[in-house]
């Protein structure tokens, strides 16, 4: 299956520079995807200048281009949406179960995502503050960082570090 939704998603979300690995989603996991989330949405890419389009059922969220169903993301599979405390949670899932956190807004005809986000080196040691971590060797002598889940601990790290650059809007269709 391709990825499309994700990788564009990640790029909306800024994960290129992404340090948000985690080792599960937060909070109560849900069976379905809440309701006041189903319907067709749209969100603009203002650097490249296009609109990526999808529809989010109970189950999945697909991909829409020029009409046609381009990809499907399957809740469990490929994300998982969840509460803690009054939030809700969307989480990316990639092959290795290592779940990439986003946080969900919900407005009137639109919800807001943020993001956890690494700008510069001194952002993981921001992470490394609030979570314990543990490091994985990878080949070519990287390491990759997976955070162990502590929601408390993620509502204080959105609160004190994530800011207005790392939201997006994701507008509904009327």
């Amino acid at each position: 299956m391709s990825r499309n939704i994700i990788f564009y998603l990640m790029i909306l979300l800024v994960f290129s520079a992404c340090n948000n690995q985690f080792d599960r989603a937060p909070g109560t996991l849900y069976e379905e995807i809440p309701d006041a989330l189903r319907g067709n949405y749209f969100s603009v890419n203002k650097s490249k200048k296009d609109t990526f389009k999808f529809e989010i059922n109970d189950r999945y969220i697909i991909g829409k281009n020029e009409g046609k169903n381009e990809d499907t993301l399957d809740i469990h599979k490929d994300f998982e949406f969840s509460s803690f405390d009054k939030y809700l949670f969307f989480s990316v899932i990639d092959d290795d179960k290592i779940f990439q956190i986003s946080k969900v807004k919900m407005k009137k005809n639109y919800f807001e995502m943020s993001s956890i986000f690494a700008e510069n080196p001194n952002d993981n040691k921001n992470l490394s503050e609030y979570f314990a971590y543990k490091q994985i060797p990878q080949i070519g002598g990287d390491t990759l960082t997976i955070y162990q889940m502590d929601e408390n601990a993620l509502l204080k790290y959105f609160k004190k570090h994530v800011k207005k650059k790392n939201t997006i809007k994701v507008y509904k269709e009327k």
